[in-house]
């Protein structure tokens, strides 16, 4: 596998447990990426939210203040992804640990 599969893997992820906090915009997720050492372009990003929505992980409405934006929403199915995503992260997280610690 390569590490930029691996990557685009934990992107993904990132974002569908950051949208079970609450909704998500485009523009925060590239930041918050950004922040943590990912690189992702703006229309990557939306590309993976359109994609999360349309597997139904994610809802999106138009919000206007001073410009319109697409924010997005965690969904049940989607909630239900993101708890058994951790479940199985921190289970392989265990693997990792030394023995008898």
């Amino acid at each position: 596998m390569e590490p930029k599969e691996i990557y685009r893997s934990l992107i993904r992820l990132h974002i569908l447990l950051d949208a079970a906090k609450g909704p998500i915009d485009s523009g925060g997720v590239a930041r918050k990426l950004d922040a943590t050492g990912f690189t992702a372009t703006l229309a990557s990003v939306r590309q993976i939210l359109r994609t999360l929505e349309s597997r139904g992980y994610l809802v999106s409405n138009e919000v206007r203040k001073s410009q319109v934006r697409r924010m997005y929403s965690i969904t049940k199915v989607g909630r239900l992804r993101a708890g058994d995503a951790k479940k199985k992260i921190g289970d392989l997280i265990k693997l990792f640990e030394p023995q008898g610690a």
